[in-house]
């Protein structure tokens, strides 16, 4: 298992005996044993046609679930990758955003903020002013 995040872990192999052996089967059932099974059922002449089919129909069998348990350890390690491609995603944006702040905050131009909060302070003065000196018009007293 691997740390990739402050409560989350991923696992970062899958056990090569979980992939070669079927699920709730002794050892002696693995992929191997299957196959050397099937090797001696071919060398073997003596066998009746019912005896080689079911041998065939049981190294089958066992194929198809060592194939089913690879796929399925496909499938969670897809899912995992998906879910750190995810994570690396989000962490790069967060690295941009957290970039982006710092550089707002250490890159103040003073005096360029400074001479924009003076303008700006200026400019309400001067409605206020404006404000006061329209309200007190006569037409508008007539209105009123």
């Amino acid at each position: 298992m691997a740390q990739v995040g402050p409560n989350q872990q991923v696992a970062t192999s899958v056990p090569g005996q979980s992939l070669l052996q079927p699920q709730g089967q002794g050892s002696n059932s693995d992929i191997f044993n299957t196959l050397n099974n099937l090797v001696a059922l071919l060398k073997n002449n003596t066998l009746t046609g019912a005896q080689v089919t079911a041998g065939l129909s049981t190294a089958s069998n066992g194929v198809s679930q060592t194939l089913n348990q690879v796929i399925t350890a496909n499938s969670r390690v897809g899912s995992t990758l998906s879910q750190l491609s995810q994570l690396d995603t989000n962490g790069n944006s967060l690295d941009l955003q957290y970039s982006q702040n710092l550089s707002n905050l250490q890159n103040l131009d003073y005096a360029k903020a400074i001479t924009q909060l003076t303008e700006q302070t200026t400019t309400l003065q001067a409605a206020q002013e404006s404000f006061v000196k329209i309200a007190n018009l006569s037409l508008f007293n007539y209105i009123n």
